[in-house]
């Protein structure tokens, strides 16, 4: 879900090769991806995405990227309030 949703938009395949080249993502492209799921999210689930839906997107970048997961949570990623955080 996440790739394929990252994958519609420009910059995108950016992100993809810089991790398959650097095994990590600069912050620079982590925030663009972030911000082109947190558009998807919204377009597919409206403007209040329930904390089951982002976490399901967590679970995907994580998935993704195995090396953003947060080393310091069960789960791999931490949700607090309305945001979900990677390391």
């Amino acid at each position: 879900m996440v790739e394929k949703a990252s994958l519609r938009k420009p910059g995108s395949e950016d992100a993809l090769e810089e991790y398959k080249s650097e095994n990590t993502l600069k912050h620079s492209t982590r925030r663009h991806l972030v911000n082109i799921l947190a558009s998807h999210m919204t377009e597919m689930h409206g403007r209040i995405v329930s904390r089951q839906q982002k976490e399901k997107y967590a679970l995907g970048i994580i998935t993704l990227f195995p090396s953003l997961k947060d080393p310091f949570s069960p789960k791999g990623y931490a949700s607090f309030k309305k945001k979900v955080t990677f390391q």
